[in-house]
């Protein structure tokens, strides 16, 4: 080959090495070497979505737990203890406190008139060895001339209500008790002070015929605070906690709704919006403790 031919050949290869990396700065891709590792940070691949994030979650939450459903007895004597009221419906504001201790000493406060002292136990009535206790004892731990007892109780229904624990207390013992001397009542329905834990929401059961326990009514009647029953005697079904129902203007009131009291066992029927079209009151029968 002549010295020519072979200059023209090396200037024919430095224009192509040129031409190469000219095209490379000109945002040309070159396929990648396979046998490197993929780019893990690459940003037109999407990133997974987090197994931790809530929003990314499909999950629906699991509903808080009944806080009354108890299933030992120290629970349920951890929810009596404190501060209970007891809201006259003829004032419409607490006219009596009961606080129960830890320590099983417990006061009666009658607004600004008078304090008792006394004690109380938890016992069993009518039901086996292995059932929560279900018998509120209470005894005067002094003699006071204006009390003859503060009353043994059969602990009834107990719900959450507008973000309040409330619980029936009947009355079982012989004579008077400080609720029927003072204010003619055998079943007070009592308000625990402080906020109770929040209720789990709940639908209202439409085109349906139940038991349920009455605890509240708006100012006009409209609406009703329903928590269901399995039977007329109250026994609780499901969940703890009362729900709002709407009362139909033209609903059949058995029992006139001004004349419900707190505690109270009802039965009702619902249409298929899960309003109320009929209520009854269920008789109590004091006799049957």
């Amino acid at each position: 080959m002549s010295k020519r031919k072979t200059l023209r050949a090396l200037a024919a290869c430095l224009c192509l090495l040129l031409a190469l990396a000219l095209t490379a700065g000109c945002g040309v891709r070159l396929a990648p070497d396979p046998t490197e590792a993929p780019d893990k940070t690459d940003a037109s691949v999407p990133a997974a979505a987090d197994a931790t994030d809530p929003e990314g979650s499909t999950e629906t939450p699991a509903p808080p737990a009944d806080t009354l459903a108890f299933t030992t007895e120290e629970e349920l004597r951890a929810f009596l203890t404190g501060v209970w009221d007891y809201v006259s419906d003829d004032f419409g504001y607490s006219v009596l406190t009961v606080e129960l201790r830890a320590d099983g000493t417990m006061t009666v406060n009658r607004g600004t008139s008078a304090a008792y002292e006394g004690t109380w136990t938890l016992e069993r009535l009518d039901v086996s060895d292995s059932a929560l206790p279900n018998w509120l004892c209470c005894s005067l731990s002094d003699t006071y001339p204006d009390l003859w007892a503060i009353g043994d109780y059969l602990l009834g229904p107990r719900t959450i209500v507008d973000g309040k624990y409330m619980m029936k207390w009947t009355q079982v013992n012989n004579g008077d008790s400080v609720f029927s001397q003072f204010f003619d009542v055998y079943a007070p329905a009592l308000e625990k002070q402080g906020a109770a834990e929040d209720a789990a929401p709940a639908e209202r059961p439409a085109d349906s015929h139940m038991y349920a326990v009455f605890w509240k009514e708006s100012e006009d009647g409209g609406v009703l605070w329903l928590d269901d029953a399995i039977d007329s005697r109250g026994e609780n079904t499901g969940r703890h906690d009362s729900i709002p129902y709407p009362v139909q203007p033209t609903a059949d009131q058995r029992t006139p709704i001004y004349s419900l009291h707190p505690g109270d066992v009802v039965e009702i029927q619902t249409d298929a919006s899960g309003a109320v079209i009929m209520v009854r009151k269920i008789p109590e029968d004091f006799d049957m403790y």
